[in-house]
C-alpha cells in the first residue's frame, strides 16, 4: 500500500529507545513480551522506561503480542510518545484489565506502518484531565469578565490556557439546552484567589451567576491513540476515558475494524467531559472501515468524522494540469504524491457543479502540489475550484453504536456508508450530518448514503437551524454575494433515510438540500414544534410511508413538483400551491 498523503497530523516528537535483546515467552509461532518483564510494573514508579524497553525487543516479523498484565500503569508527564511502533507485521497490544494513566503532553500510542494490527482490552485515561470544570461566581456588568471557582479536583494555577468554554449540567452531565458554546474567546486567564480563575473575554456571552461551565485548556492536542499508513487494523474492547484531542485517530489506513470501544467520562467521576476532541477520526483511509457495538459520551467534538481532503486549485497552466494548495498550506513531499492511475473528483466550488472524475499520470511535490492528468481537462476549471481523491472512499458501516450526548455531532461522513441501528441522543448539534461543503478542507461529495433504523432524542441542544439527520451542500459564496436565480443541478445523491424513529430532535427531524435520487421512508416522527421534514433542490425523491405526531410540515423549497413523490404518509402536513420558488 502507497504512503498517504495530505493528511494533517502534525508532528511528534520522541524516540522509542535503544534496542535490547529478544526476550519473552514463545507460544503457537509467535513472541509475547510482557511489560512486566522489562519493568513496567503495575502499580510501581513510572511505567514508560519498562514500556520502552519491551517496545524495543519486539520483532519486526513474526507475529507479536505486547501484554500489558491486570492493574493501573502510571506513565510520568514526559514529552516523547510512550508506545512508538513502527513498521512491526501481525502485532498484538492487549491488556485486558489493565489502565494506562497519562499526565501533561505524553502521547500514549503512535502506530506507523503495521500490518496486521491489533490493539485490545485497554483502558486509556488522564491523571489530571485537559480540562477543568467549576461555577461561574462573578460576572462583570459589560459580561466581558467572569470568575469561575473550580472544582478541587482540577487543580488550577492561574497559567492554563483556556482555548473554549461551554455551559453544562452537573445532574446530567451535557451540554446546556441553548447554553454557551464558545472556542477562541477567552482573552486573558488569571487566578484571583484559590481556586478561582478570572477569563477576560473578547466578546460578551450572556454568562449568569451559578452557571456550571466547562473549560477545555486545548481543543485539539494529544490523541490517545494514532493509527497511520496500517493496514488490517482492529481495535476491539478499548475504554478512553480522557485525552487532550481525540480518542482514536486513524489516518492513512486500509481495512479496519472498530468494536466494543468505549468513550466516556471516567466512571464514578464527576467529570463532565470525557476527550477534548472527537471520540473517532478517520482521514484519507481505504478498504473498509467497519465500527460497531461502541459507545461514546462527553467528547468536545463529533463522535465520529469520516473523511477525506477537499484541495485547492491554484492554477490551470495547461488542458492536462493543474497547481493544488492543501489545506495547512503544507509542502507535499515525494512519498506523500499519490500514484499513477489514482483518480481525482474536480467540483466547481461556487456552484458545486462537477467536472468528473479524471485519472492522473503523475505528481510532483512542493509548496504547491502539481498534477498531471492522463486526458484533457475540462476548460471551465479555475483557481479556487476544488479537488478529492475519489480513491480515498472507504466502505464505512457503523451499526449498534450508541451516541450517549457530546458536544457537535454524532456522525459526520460524506460517501459509502451504513448508518444502522444506533441511539443518538443529546448532540449538540445534528446527530448526523453528511455534507458537500465547499468551505470546510473535508471531503469528498455525498454519494451513497444509508441511514437506516436507528433512533434519535433529544439532539440539537444548542438549537442550531438543522435537522437531526441533515444532508446538505454549502458553495464557497461570500457573506454578500447574490443567491443564483436558479438553483443548480444537486451533486449529492443516492441517500436513503428509512426505518428510523425521531423524537424531539433538531430544528427538524430531516433535512434534505441539493440531493439526487433520495428516498424518505417509513420514519417515525414525533415533534413537539417546527417542521417534521425540510426538502430544498431535490431531485427523483421517494416520500413515502413516513408518520409524524402530532402532525407537523413538510417544508419543500425549489423543487419542481414533479421531482418529488409522496405515498401513505401520516401526520405530514403538506405545502399548498406550486412547490417550485
Amino acid at each position: 500500500m502507497p504512503a498517504r498523503r495530505r493528511v494533517i497530523l502534525g508532528a511528534a516528537a520522541g524516540t522509542v529507545g535503544a534496542g535490547i535483546a529478544l526476550r519473552g515467552r514463545q507460544g503457537w509461532g509467535a513472541t509475547t513480551i510482557s511489560v512486566a518483564d522489562y519493568g513496567a510494573v503495575p502499580g510501581v514508579g513510572d511505567a514508560g522506561p519498562g514500556v520502552l524497553a519491551a517496545i524495543a525487543a519486539l520483532p519486526k516479523t513474526g507475529g507479536a503480542t505486547l501484554m500489558f498484565p491486570k492493574g493501573v500503569y502510571q506513565f510520568s508527564p514526559r514529552t516523547e510518545v510512550a508506545m512508538r511502533l513502527v513498521g512491526i507485521e501481525n502485532l498484538t497490544v492487549e491488556g485486558y484489565g489493565a489502565a494506562l494513566k497519562f499526565d501533561g503532553q505524553t502521547f500514549p500510542f503512535m502506530v506507523s506502518g503495521c500490518h496486521g494490527l491489533s490493539i485490545r482490552g485497554l483502558t486509556i485515561d488522564w491523571q489530571r484531565p485537559p480540562f477543568s470544570q467549576g461555577e461561574v461566581v462573578g460576572v462583570a456588568p459589560d459580561k466581558m469578565t467572569i470568575d469561575v471557582r473550580i472544582d478541587p479536583q482540577f487543580p488550577v494555577n492561574g497559567t492554563e490556557p483556556v482555548d473554549a468554554i461551554a455551559t453544562h449540567e452537573r445532574a446530567t452531565g451535557l451540554m446546556t439546552i441553548g447554553g454557551i458554546d464558545a472556542i477562541g474567546k477567552v482573552k486573558q486567564v488569571s487566578l484571583i484567589g484559590p481556586q478561582i480563575l478570572r477569563l477576560v473575554l473578547r466578546q460578551p456571552f450572556p454568562f449568569r451567576l451559578g452557571n456550571v461551565v466547562v473549560l477545555r485548556h486545548q481543543v485539539h492536542g494529544v490523541n490517545a491513540i494514532r493509527l497511520t499508513n496500517c493496514g488490517g487494523v482492529a481495535v476491539t474492547d478499548v475504554n478512553i476515558y480522557a485525552a487532550p484531542g481525540m480518542a482514536l485517530l486513524i489516518a492513512g489506513c486500509r481495512g479496519i475494524t472498530v468494536d466494543r470501544f468505549r468513550v466516556e467520562p471516567t466512571p464514578g467521576s464527576t467529570r463532565l467531559m470525557s476527550t477534548c476532541a472527537d471520540g473517532m477520526h478517520f482521514a484519507g483511509c481505504r478498504g473498509t472501515i467497519d465500527i460497531r457495538d461502541c459507545a461514546l459520551k462527553g467528547m468536545g467534538d463529533d463522535g465520529i468524522n469520516v473523511h477525506g481532503e477537499l484541495l485547492t486549485v491554484m492554477d490551470h497552466p495547461d488542458a492536462r494540469t493543474l497547481v493544488l494548495d492543501t489545506p495547512g498550506h503544507r509542502t507535499i513531499t515525494s512519498h506523500e504524491l499519490p500514484p499513477e492511475g489514482e483518480h481525482f473528483g474536480i467540483i466547481d466550488d461556487q456552484s458545486l457543479h462537477s467536472f468528473g472524475e479524471h485519472a492522473i499520470a503523475g505528481a510532483g511535490p512542493g509548496r504547491n502540489e502539481k498534477l498531471t492528468f492522463a486526458k484533457d481537462l475540462p476548460a471551465a476549471i479555475r483557481p479556487g475550484d476544488l479537488l478529492y481523491d475519489a480513491d480515498e472512499a472507504p466502505r464505512v458501516t457503523i451499526s449498534r453504536c450508541r451516541f450517549l450526548g457530546n458536544r457537535a455531532r454524532g456522525i459526520l461522513a460524506h460517501r459509502n456508508i451504513v448508518i444502522e441501528k444506533c441511539q443518538f441522543a443529546n448532540q449538540s448539534h445534528q446527530a448526523v450530518l453528511i455534507p458537500t461543503n465547499a468551505n470546510e478542507p473535508e471531503g469528498p461529495t455525498v454519494r451513497n448514503v444509508t441511514i437506516a433504523n436507528n433512533e434519535f432524542r433529544g439532539t440539537g441542544r444548542l438549537g442550531l437551524p438543522h435537522g437531526a439527520i441533515c444532508v446538505i451542500s454549502r458553495p464557497r459564496r461570500e457573506k454578500d454575494q447574490p443567491q443564483p436565480n436558479v438553483e443548480p443541478e444537486p451533486i449529492n445523491s443516492d441517500v436513503r433515510i428509512v426505518g428510523n424513529t425521531i423524537i424531539d430532535s433538531g430544528a427538524s427531524a430531516i433535512e434534505v438540500g441539493e440531493t439526487h435520487d433520495l428516498t424518505i421512508a417509513s420514519n417515525r416522527i414525533k415533534r413537539r414544534e417546527g417542521p417534521a421534514i425540510v426538502l430544498h433542490n431535490v431531485r427523483a425523491a421517494q416520500v413515502t410511508e413516513n408518520t409524524c405526531d402530532p402532525p407537523a410540515p413538510i417544508v419543500i423549497k425549489n423543487t419542481p413538483q414533479e421531482q418529488v413523490t409522496f405515498s401513505k404518509n401520516a401526520g405530514l402536513i403538506f405545502p399548498t400551491g406550486p412547490i417550485l420558488r
